[in-house]
């Protein structure tokens, strides 16, 4: 899945050429060892085999299925905010927030916070950031995660999705 040149200027037109610049060459430096004139940098979450200690670590420890099962204990929290201000139009607006789904990283695919979602009833959809679990190798899968995720939200206002770091 490659991102098609339409799609990059409408990102890039939407939050312009300069910052979609710097964070490419953030998401670039971020991505691999590097060596340069600061020397040698590592970002362990970007070697893979760091995820196959840690998972041995976790599962001598007895940590690794209780931690999966954790992993996909959702919840649905229910906050009510009150503004004096608030237009009537706005009176009763839910807005159901997700974050930090990694859906790459997910045993079940989604399958069981699609389930979750669709006993919750809202009018927008707002999620906020990580959509994928690992930062090395290539987004389809999370992507796909993504794209069933959303095909299975229904409502009113739409959907808006912010990216994570």
């Amino acid at each position: 899945m490659h991102l098609n040149q339409n799609a990059f200027s409408q990102i890039q037109e939407r939050i312009g050429r300069d910052h979609l610049a710097k964070r490419l060459r953030g998401q670039v430096k971020h991505s691999a060892i590097q060596f340069d004139e600061g020397g040698f940098q590592f970002h362990w979450e970007n070697f893979e085999p760091s995820f196959a200690v840690l998972r041995q670590i976790l599962r001598v420890l007895g940590l690794l299925n209780r931690g999966m099962s954790n992993a996909m204990d959702y919840r649905v929290e229910k906050t009510t905010a009150h503004f004096r201000t608030l237009p009537k139009i706005f009176q009763g607006f839910k807005i159901l927030q997700l974050s930090d789904m990694h859906v790459d990283g997910v045993l079940d695919e989604g399958e069981r916070l699609r389930k979750k979602i669709s006993r919750v009833d809202f009018d927008l959809c707002v999620i906020t950031g990580d959509f994928r679990f690992f930062t090395f190798h290539d987004y389809e899968r999370a992507m796909a995660g993504m794209e069933r995720l959303v095909d299975s939200l229904s409502c009113e206002h739409g959907i808006i999705g912010i990216l994570g770091n």
